[in-house]
């Protein structure tokens, strides 16, 4: 068992044993969702970078700028820090107020009937689930390099240990453990895109050397043709838009914030902090195939860490891209069993059930969402490689609901109709374009969380505009006035 192998296995323990430890203040309903709503800034950050970067962050964007070229796959995170001003300082303050549990509970506060609460529901569940398939997708990746297990067995471990995590801590243990991860994670970065740099000779050498071996890295489209990589582009500032913006393990720590200006203060370091984590990590991976190493674009930064550094910074560097893909999943899922669970079950089929049954609920249903995963993943058509269609579809879901949010908070005469309406055929117009791409029926740069947030969009407000609304709501009246 080597170095890299011993220190890994080492912060997984110690993660593990943190989010047990803290999960022996978690009692009630109100601490397993949104840990009593008791989150300083610092908690919030943390968390909000661990999850937002991922294994899907160091693996796979290192890969696919390994092969692309940089520019364009880090312009995005731009767009990240806008948005986490805007959520931050303006609209989440609105969500704060409404007191929520799940973000679903926000459409059965602003919105009449159950339809628009189930189409919500669904939404979070299938994006949650879809997207923590991708992030276990590159998870693979890694153990398969490091351990050399089978998918199987990668599976096995990487589920039952977040299935133990998140049914005995919830939102409580994950939030601490995050905050632990984004430490090793923020190490892992500075450590290693800059050993890329190093090497090459500093930053005047590598630059003369890739404007002479590879000058697509300077290209804002990178190494494909213009078309395809402006609308990449695009694609992708939407995305870190909508992951920051929409995704719900994101704008679910908007409720588990003690007040209003801890959460701003929050949104306000991750705006700063994670473009500057995320590029110093990643833009350096454009220079990698200066190496001329014969590596796998997929294996680039474990080749890195176990060659370009002394072993115990390459360590750690792995050990924080683990931690970077328990903190993600383990907020998915997380997420994806309180949709199931209270979201879907309890407030449509059971809305009398009791809080402990409902904690047990949710228990069963974290363990029935990993055997979900499971038996995708392990399906021997699904391939690592396709962690970046899973992301982007996730991506698109949430597109689905984003106006029905935003709009719901900032216009009063956003309505249930222009609430279901835009859910349903936005849902089902980003099935199709996603099939249709995938097939090869569209062309591949189609941006199908463009398209869904365009006709999303435009459904909310054109079906607002022309069906009566509903001007006496205290729930939207409520969150506009002042804080006291």
């Amino acid at each position: 068992m080597d170095i890299y192998t011993l220190v890994t296995i080492a912060f997984l323990v110690a993660f593990l044993a943190i989010g047990l430890y803290v999960s022996r203040k978690t009692h009630t309903v109100e601490d397993h969702f949104v840990m009593s709503r008791s989150a300083s800034a610092f908690f919030i950050t943390g968390t909000l970078i661990a999850t937002n970067i991922s294994s899907t962050g160091f693996i796979g964007f290192s890969s696919t700028i390994t092969q692309l070229g940089p520019t364009r796959y880090t312009i995005q995170y731009g767009a990240t820090m806008m948005m986490s001003l805007f959520l931050g300082l303006y609209i989440g303050r609105f969500l704060f107020r409404m007191k929520l549990m799940t973000i679903s509970e926000f459409f059965t506060k602003r919105y009449e009937g159950k339809l628009v609460h189930i189409g919500a529901s669904v939404v979070i569940f299938l994006s949650m689930t879809v997207y923590m398939i991708s992030v276990v997708l590159t998870s693979i990746m890694v153990t398969h390099g490091l351990f050399g297990w089978s998918t199987k067995i990668s599976l096995i471990v990487i589920l039952t240990l977040l299935t133990l995590f998140t049914t005995t801590g919830g939102m409580r243990s994950v939030v601490v453990t995050d905050t632990a991860m984004f430490i090793v994670i923020a190490a892992s970065a500075l450590i290693i895109g800059p050993a890329i740099i190093v090497a090459l000779g500093g930053i005047g050498s590598a630059v003369n050397q890739a404007a002479q071996s590879i000058p697509y890295i300077f290209e804002l489209q990178g190494n494909s043709p213009k078309l395809i990589g402006y609308m990449s582009i695009l694609e992708m500032n939407v995305l870190s838009c909508m992951l920051v913006g929409g995704s719900p393990q994101l704008i679910s720590r908007v409720s588990i914030a003690k007040s209003e200006r801890e959460l701003g203060k929050a949104m306000v370091y991750l705006a700063v902090l994670f473009p500057v984590v995320i590029i110093v990590l990643l833009y350096p991976f454009g220079f990698f195939p200066l190496f001329n190493s014969g590596v796998e674009p997929a294996d680039a930064f474990v080749w890195t860490c176990k060659n370009l550094v002394p072993p115990i910074f390459g360590a750690v560097a792995i050990a924080g891209v683990m931690a970077a893909a328990l903190s993600t999943i383990s907020s998915l899922h997380q997420q994806a069993a309180v949709a199931l669970s209270s979201s879907i079950m309890k407030d449509i089929f059971f809305p009398k059930m009791s809080s402990s049954s409902l904690l047990k609920l949710n228990r069963y249903c974290t363990v029935l969402i990993a055997l979900i995963v499971y038996a995708f993943v392990s399906n021997p058509a699904i391939k690592p490689s396709m962690y970046l269609d899973a992301l982007l579809f996730a991506n698109a879901m949430f597109a689905a609901w984003v106006p029905a949010i935003y709009l719901g908070v900032t216009w009063k005469r956003a309505n249930t109709k222009g609430a279901v309406w835009s859910i349903f055929l936005s849902v089902l117009v980003i099935i199709a374009v996603s099939v249709l791409r995938n097939n090869g029926k569209l062309p591949i740069w189609t941006p199908v969380n463009v398209i869904g947030l365009m006709v999303s969009t435009t459904t909310m407000i054109f079906v607002s505009l022309f069906t009566k609304p509903n001007l006496d709501n205290p729930v939207y009246d409520e969150i506009h006035q002042k804080a006291v």
